[in-house]
């Protein structure tokens, strides 16, 4: 029988100028080798990523 594999999916506000979205991938494939990740945005805007944790 096959293991599922583990999927993480990412959407941050990193933007991709900078190191940080790599380095993440990278503790996380050092947690999980067999994690499969998924990028859904690294753009997304602050005001969004404000508005969705404030209730």
């Amino acid at each position: 029988m096959s293991k599922i594999q583990p999927i993480i999916t990412l959407i941050t506000d990193f933007g991709l100028q900078d190191g940080y979205v790599g380095v993440m991938k990278g503790v996380i494939t050092k947690i999980n080798p067999s994690v499969k990740i998924i990028d859904i945005s690294n753009k997304i805007t602050k005001t969004i990523y404000i508005y969705n944790f404030s209730f």
